[in-house]
C-alpha cells in the first residue's frame, strides 16, 4: 500500500458490548470479509476516481467473459455432450479458454470488486489475495489466492480443532475437507444436481501437495501450480455440463 493511503487509515477500537448493534451487523454483511471483528481499520475518505477507475476494470473483465464464454465455451460445451466420448479433446480446446476467463475472474473479482466494495465501505483491509502466481506448492497457493476464505478456514476450523486436542495435520486435512465440501455445496446449487467432481478434485490435491512439497522453491513446483489450473478446471466444467444436459437437456435456461 502507499505512504498516502496508509495515512488514510484511522483504527477505532470498539469492545463488547458496545458491538452489539445493529449497524454494527450490517457493516459487517457488506464489508469484503467473512472473519468478523469488533471493529476494522477505516478510511477516512472514499476516492470516487479509485471506485470508477476499478468499476471499469471489472466491467472490462466481465465483458471479455462473455465474449470468451458465448463464442467458445457454449459451442465447446455443446458439441462436448454424449455421443460425444472424446472427453480429453475437448478438454484441451476449453483449456485456453477457461484459463483466461479463470484470470479475469481473479482480476474482476478479487482485485477490482473486492476493492470497490472496500473503498465504498471505507474497509481498510485491503489483503484480498497475495502472490499467489508465485507459489512453488500447492500448500503455498491454496493459503494465498482466496485470502477471505483462507482466513475464515483458519479461524473457524483449523484453530477451532486444535482447541480441541486436535493433532496438526489432522487438523489441517478436516478444514481441507470441509473447504471441498462447501465448494461441493456452491456447485450443487448452481447446478441443481448433486455430483462430486468437485469435491473430487480438490481432495486430488492432498496427494498432489505432497508432490509439490518436494519442488518447494523450484520451477517445477511453480510448474504443478499453473498446470492444475490450466488443465483441471476444463476437466471439472466439462463433466458438470455433460451431466447437466443430461439431466435437464440443455445449457441456457432459454433453450428448448
Amino acid at each position: 500500500m502507499s505512504s498516502g493511503f496508509l495515512s488514510n487509515v484511522i483504527y477505532k477500537p470498539v469492545v463488547y458490548p458496545r458491538n452489539v448493534t445493529v449497524g454494527n451487523y450490517l457493516y459487517f454483511v457488506v464489508a469484503p470479509t467473512f472473519v468478523y471483528e469488533t471493529s476494522y481499520p477505516r478510511t477516512t475518505q472514499i476516492r470516487k476516481m479509485y471506485v470508477a477507475w476499478h468499476s471499469l476494470q471489472a466491467c472490462a473483465c466481465a465483458a471479455v467473459q462473455y465474449v470468451l464464454l458465448m463464442q467458445f465455451y457454449i459451442p465447446t460445451l455443446r458439441n462436448s455432450v454424449p455421443p460425444q466420448r472424446n472427453l480429453w479433446f475437448f478438454c484441451m480446446k476449453l483449456a485456453l479458454p477457461s484459463f483466461i476467463m479463470w484470470l479475469l475472474f481473479f482480476w474482476g473479482f478479487f482485485h477490482c470488486g473486492l476493492n470497490v466494495i472496500a473503498e465504498l465501505t471505507r474497509f481498510a483491509d485491503r489483503e484480498f489475495y497475495r502472490e499467489w502466481w508465485n507459489s512453488t506448492t500447492l500448500n503455498h497457493f491454496w493459503r494465498t489466492w482466496n485470502v477471505l476464505v483462507h482466513e475464515w478456514c483458519v479461524r473457524h476450523l483449523y484453530i477451532e480443532s486444535r482447541r480441541h486436542n486436535v493433532k496438526p495435520s489432522t487438523a489441517a486435512f478436516g478444514t481441507f475437507f470441509m473447504s471441498a465440501v462447501l465448494h461441493e455445496y456452491v456447485c450443487m446449487i448452481g447446478f441443481r444436481m448433486l455430483r462430486p467432481y468437485m469435491f473430487l478434485g480438490m481432495m486430488l490435491q492432498v496427494p498432489l501437495m505432497k508432490l509439490s512439497n518436494r519442488w518447494a522453491g523450484t520451477r517445477k513446483g511453480n510448474m504443478l501450480m499453473w498446470l492444475m489450473i490450466f488443465v483441471g478446471q476444463p476437466v471439472v466444467v466439462l463433466m458438470y455440463a455433460r451431466d447437466y444436459v443430461a439431466k435437464w437437456g440443455s445449457l441456457m435456461c432459454n433453450e428448448t
